[in-house]
């Protein structure tokens, strides 16, 4: 998944973390097929942990989402 606006009005990218979809003109934004939605959302989960970060951010556990923990000093 690009880490940068393809700018194409139908592709997810990662921006920061979060699922965007392509900026474009309203007018002819396309859409996304589900091929396509379950490839770009398996190239986020890929991008997670599978450990406990301990700053609160997302991780997977065992294929399962989870919120990490939040760890104090």
């Amino acid at each position: 998944m690009p880490r940068t606006d393809p700018a194409d009005g139908m592709s997810l990218w990662l921006n920061n973390g979060a699922i965007c979809l392509a900026s474009g003109d309203a007018n002819q934004l396309g859409t996304l097929s589900p091929p396509a939605m379950k490839q770009s959302l398996q190239a986020v989960m890929d991008t997670l942990p599978t450990h406990d970060p301990g700053d609160g951010s997302p991780w997977l556990n065992g294929g399962v989402l989870m919120r990490g923990t939040l760890k104090t000093p």
